[in-house]
């Protein structure tokens, strides 16, 4: 079988549907064999577009899309899309065509290092010497570029060895097995599913809590308090994950100020006459973070627990109990 048709069939086995490209002389003979095997040969009018059409026919189909490029000028135009493809992850395989590799180390018409060219911007690249190869390089180059994380690959073909003959059949495609995460980790109780789930069971009983007193009647005084409760421990979870993340210990993290002001919302109750630095009233409602007072004109004034620890406050009655 000449090496051409060899190349050819090793990427009908690999799946491939289309090729986008522009052929020229040094791959002519790839084009041809081309023309007798199911894959339809996209012609394009730049090298670039036919990368970029790659690009996104590989993101598109989660295959690897293949362009095809001739040798020189033809393989540099080839580079911005094939550098998208690799830094994008996408997969993608590029082919250029190359002068008689006995003519490398001459200056021959157009003869460039492609290999040197594509090899930072693709994950792998290689340039076929022996026709008895082709086979495992393009197995390789497939499977690189699907392996995670996925990328463009790159194979120069050059002229005299796409002449020659092989006998070699094609390499069948084998599954890419992706990493699975770690069960055991998964199962601990730190830092796994249990308080991920035990949090979301508490959220929904939250909800409908919420909603069976909003039903009852109770709704508006006790809603807010529940929401900004939740807000506000949501907002202390990340700060001391963060805190302790970060090195500070609980004492760091639960000054003095805090205790100062909880203790001083303990001796505070309902129907007490109380002056709060400048305000003067009678409690009608403590919770956790405000403090309601009435004052001799019947009018509500609200405040913040944070601030009782730089108030003055002074008691004048007990509680008045309600029959």
């Amino acid at each position: 079988m000449k090496a051409s048709d060899l190349f050819v069939k090793c990427l009908e086995t690999e799946g491939v549907d289309y090729i986008f490209g522009i052929p020229g002389e040094e791959n002519a003979d790839f084009v041809m064999s081309l023309s007798e095997s199911k894959i339809k040969f996209i012609l394009t009018r730049h090298e670039q577009g036919a990368a970029f059409m790659a690009d996104v026919y590989g993101r598109l189909t989660g295959k690897v899309g293949v362009c095809l490029a001739t040798l020189g000028p033809g393989a540099t135009n080839l580079v911005t899309g094939v550098a998208n493809a690799n830094m994008d992850r996408s997969r993608l395989l590029a082919i250029t065509g190359q002068t008689d590799s006995h003519l490398l180390h001459k200056e021959s018409h157009q003869n460039m290092d492609a290999i040197t060219l594509f090899k930072p911007i693709t994950k792998w690249n290689w340039s076929i010497r022996n026709p008895q190869n082709i086979p495992e390089i393009v197995r390789r180059a497939f499977k690189i570029s699907l392996e995670e994380k996925p990328g463009a690959t790159h194979i120069e073909l050059p002229q005299d060895i796409a002449k020659k003959e092989s006998d070699i059949p094609p390499i069948e495609p084998q599954p890419i097995f992706r990493s699975e995460a770690n069960e055991q980790l998964i199962k601990q109780e730190y830092g796994g599913s249990k308080y991920i789930t035990t949090g979301v069971k508490i959220i929904i009983y939250a909800v409908i809590i919420a909603i069976a007193l909003t039903q009852l009647g109770v709704g508006e005084t006790i809603i807010p308090i529940l929401v900004a409760a939740f807000s506000w421990s949501i907002a202390a979870g990340i700060g001391a994950a963060i805190a302790i993340g970060l090195g500070f210990t609980f004492k760091d993290m639960f000054p003095a100020i805090i205790n100062s002001a909880s203790k001083q919302r303990s001796i505070l109750k309902v129907g007490q006459k109380v002056k709060i630095g400048e305000d003067k009233g009678t409690i009608t409602a403590v919770d956790l973070l405000h403090i309601i007072l009435a004052n001799e004109n019947n009018e509500s004034i609200i405040i913040p627990t944070k601030n009782l620890s730089n108030q003055t406050i002074r008691v004048f009655g007990n509680p008045v109990k309600e029959e």
